[in-house]
């Protein structure tokens, strides 16, 4: 008997929803908080090799990433993408969000047959 490993990501439509909320909390300090700007953008995922995504971005404070394809895709920040390594989002949807401990190292993906879409949301100071 094992323990049940807890979902990662969200629901592909949700993702939206999730930087959206991010901004918010993170607009809601007052004089404190410094406006955040949101670019979305599309990307095709390596074709059984290494591709860089996204650029390195410093000023990088939110970074939500949604599989758009039927195949899993393997994610490395920083260095070449492995498949079986790193980060492994799920076919059709699988999704993750950064808003906390954000990677600002280039973002690179990798798949296990022909190139395939991911959906990118980067938030910046």
């Amino acid at each position: 008997m094992g323990m049940k490993r807890p979902r990662m990501g969200v629901k592909k439509a949700g993702i939206a929803a999730l930087c959206c909320a991010a901004l918010l909390l993170a607009s809601a300090g007052g004089a404190a908080a410094q406006l955040v700007t949101v670019k979305s953008s599309g990307a095709s995922c390596g074709n059984a090799a290494d591709a860089t995504v996204l650029a390195a971005n410093k000023n990088r404070t939110m970074l939500g990433l949604v599989n758009d394809s039927d195949t899993v895709m393997y994610f490395a920040f920083g260095e070449a993408a492995v498949s079986g390594k790193g980060l492994r989002l799920a076919a059709s949807g699988g999704a993750v969000l950064y808003d906390a401990r954000v990677p600002v190292g280039a973002v690179h993906c990798i798949t296990a047959g022909a190139a395939k879409n991911v959906s990118i949301h980067e938030g910046s100071k």
